[in-house]
């Protein structure tokens, strides 16, 4: 028996076994296999499922792709075309996958962080992973009809602060200095009126007298 080794851990034969039945219950024809590593388990995919679409998604060199490619050639899987990406294209690629399952293997990224691409990309597919020693299976059609109710959420409309007033200061009230010097100013202006009329009549009267 071999182990099939991943960047982060090793799983025996027997959860590669629960893999392979994991997808065939579902009962797809395509499936795509991000992080196809050495190229044993796409190789075990092929023979389990020789009239599926399997695309084998590796991050490894060249040197790599070129041994899955071997290794498929060897066992008469010529038809498997291995995709090789870099870290900066992975998301891109992501947001174009369009099989039925999605099996995530710990060498290509962190699976749980893969399916929220997948779920944000709104991908409808089954996504498979292994978590020690448990087959985690996902719907992600569930998760993105819970994402879109979230997001059809209504939020509250934030209300308006309210208008501080300014008190309204009385400045007769806050200086009476200020009130009294106001009604001195019209005293004298009303004595002003008074006595312009007096000396227009008494020039007028010099006037008639001399006449």
């Amino acid at each position: 028996m071999f182990k099939y080794e991943t960047s982060f851990r090793q799983f025996s034969f027997a959860t590669l076994q629960l893999v392979t039945e994991k997808i065939n219950s579902l009962n797809k024809n395509s499936i795509t296999e991000l992080g196809c590593h050495s190229g044993y388990l796409t190789l075990e995919l092929s023979k389990t499922f020789p009239l599926s679409n399997i695309i084998p998604v590796s991050l490894s060199d060249y040197k790599t792709t070129a041994h899955i490619r071997k290794v498929l050639d060897k066992n008469n899987f010529s038809m498997v075309k291995p995709v090789l990406l870099d870290r900066k294209t992975i998301n891109e690629y992501i947001k174009t996958i369009n099989t039925d399952i999605v099996f995530i293997d710990n060498s290509f990224s962190y699976p749980p962080r893969v399916l929220d691409e997948i779920v944000k990309s709104n991908i409808i597919c089954d996504v498979i992973y292994v978590d020690g020693d448990s087959i985690i299976h996902i719907n992600t059609e569930s998760l993105i009809s819970q994402k879109r109710k979230e997001s059809m959420v209504i939020q509250p409309e934030p209300q308006p602060e309210p208008a501080i007033e300014e008190p309204v200061v009385n400045i007769e009230e806050a200086v009476p200095e200020y009130a009294a010097v106001e009604e001195v100013e019209e005293e004298v202006v009303v004595e002003e009126e008074k006595v312009k009329p007096k000396r227009r009549r008494r020039s007028r009267s010099k006037k008639t007298n001399s006449e």
